[in-house]
């Protein structure tokens, strides 16, 4: 597979288990992950305290919205291929963005400041499909959690279920 997908996917599976199995420290239950086909699901309905992981921004359907909040989306803004030493192709250089919309702005600024404070200082790079970790890969110091505002969600917004967005960033250097 894919590099790019692996990091993606590995990204994925942290903020998965970080809600399924939050640390003590946190406060927060344990939370029902559901993805893109429950998301896309009309007759779905999520049992609480819920979060949907999705690989892409999905909008809501305005009939819906209630209940397809929160959502965590995951987007891979860069990466670079850069060498580690003399002849060494190998190495990306990632910048990452998880996007966090709630059913108002308190659960939004909760969920993202869960994942910004508690994603830790690396990242397990795994191989897809077997889950194998081939690395470890150190996060940068600084991850950033901010509140946007899109035109993309405008439409969305106008219901008053959906109060714009945060984002956390980070980056960080594999060695694959």
């Amino acid at each position: 597979m894919l590099k790019h997908r692996e990091i993606r996917l590995s990204i994925y599976d942290r903020v998965k288990a970080m809600f399924q199995t939050p640390d003590v420290a946190t406060g927060l239950l344990s939370y029902n992950v559901y993805g893109e086909s429950d998301f896309r699901n009309v007759n779905f309905v999520p049992t609480f305290p819920y979060v949907y992981l999705l690989d892409s921004f999905i909008q809501p359907l305005p009939q819906r919205v209630d209940r397809q909040q929160p959502q965590v989306v995951f987007e891979i803004d860069t990466y670079r291929r850069l060498p580690f030493e003399m002849g060494n192709r190998n190495g990306r250089r990632i910048r990452a963005y998880v996007h966090v919309f709630g059913q108002n702005r308190g659960q939004r600024d909760d969920l993202s400041a869960f994942i910004g404070d508690y994603f830790g200082t690396s990242l397990a790079i795994k191989t897809y499909p077997t889950g194998a970790t081939v690395e470890d890969a150190l996060l940068d110091d600084d991850i950033i959690v901010e509140d946007m505002y899109s035109p993309k969600i405008e439409s969305v917004e106008s219901t008053s279920q959906l109060l714009g967005w945060s984002r956390v960033t980070f980056s960080f250097t594999t060695k694959t």
